[in-house]
């Protein structure tokens, strides 16, 4: 993400199982990309989960993540730059992880709202019905167990070389049994076949990229809570620059749509990244 921003490259790959590409794209002030599940092959990845593991990218604009990934999935994406015939219909999503935003985030969100309000986009709080709580008990045990899984290998013969956090983490997915895993697998399948109703009469969904600015030092890469959910639901989440935050770090904003829907995903935001230019 660095590299991009420091104009090193113009692109780049990234994966997603929590936050892994949209995050540090909003702590850089470039555009990140995760697609709906499964648009890039993940073909030669380690995947760490399964079935929220996602291949996406990063670039200084939206119109070249759309081309990258147009050009290596074979999925007509379109001219995001091309402007669409009306504004789009917003909702609002402060999400279920409100709690955890930062005082930079929580002023970002209502500046953003009104700055796209002013641009003329029809925009409107949209909460997520309160069968999306169950994401933060399902979601741990689906991540931990696959994690476990996906990295036994490293676990088994390196375990001293893996970090304390990671072995914890890895440990806690070996002591969840194969019917806790299955059942929280389900609550989320379950989450993915609800949520296209729950924004069927909005283009898309406008909410924090991440808690706040990046943290300062190395013992922490930020905090995911903003972008678990989105992955897991599997459809694209794209971020763009949207400020700074109170040390002069850039802040980025977060656009969900529904899984499958990356072109229009994609188009609006770009409209979302031009009106907040």
């Amino acid at each position: 993400m660095a590299g991009v921003a420091d104009y090193f490259f113009p692109l780049a790959y990234g994966t997603q199982a929590m936050g892994s590409l949209i995050k540090p794209a909003a702590y850089c002030g470039v555009v990140g990309y995760k697609p709906s599940f499964g648009v890039i092959n993940r073909g030669g990845v380690k995947l760490v989960a399964e079935t929220v593991d996602t291949v996406g990218v990063v670039a200084r604009c939206v119109a070249d993540c759309a081309l990258l990934v147009g050009t290596v999935s074979g999925l007509p994406l379109g001219d995001p730059d091309r402007k669409p015939e009306r504004a789009p219909r917003i909702g609002i999503c402060r999400s279920p992880s409100w709690d955890k935003a930062l005082p930079e985030t929580r002023k970002l969100l209502a500046d953003v709202a009104t700055a796209l309000s002013r641009a003329g986009a029809v925009v409107v709080d949209r909460e997520l019905p309160s069968a999306f709580d169950a994401f933060h008990t399902a979601f741990p045990k689906v991540l931990n167990r696959e994690a476990a899984q996906g990295l036994g290998w490293e676990l088994a013969h390196a375990r001293d070389q893996i970090s304390s956090p990671l072995r914890q983490q890895l440990d806690a997915g070996l002591a969840i049994s194969h019917a806790d895993y299955l059942e929280a697998a389900e609550t989320l399948s379950q989450l993915r076949r609800r949520f296209p109703a729950t924004i069927e009469d909005l283009d898309i969904l406008v909410t924090p990229a991440a808690t706040g600015q990046a943290p300062e030092g190395l013992a922490s890469t930020g905090d995911s809570s903003f972008n678990s959910l989105w992955t897991a639901l599997h459809g694209p989440a794209i971020t763009v620059p949207a400020g700074a935050g109170p040390e002069g770090l850039p802040l980025g904003i977060q656009i969900v749509a529904r899984p499958g829907a990356d072109r229009e995903a994609l188009a609006w935001a770009q409209w979302v990244a031009a009106a907040l230019a």
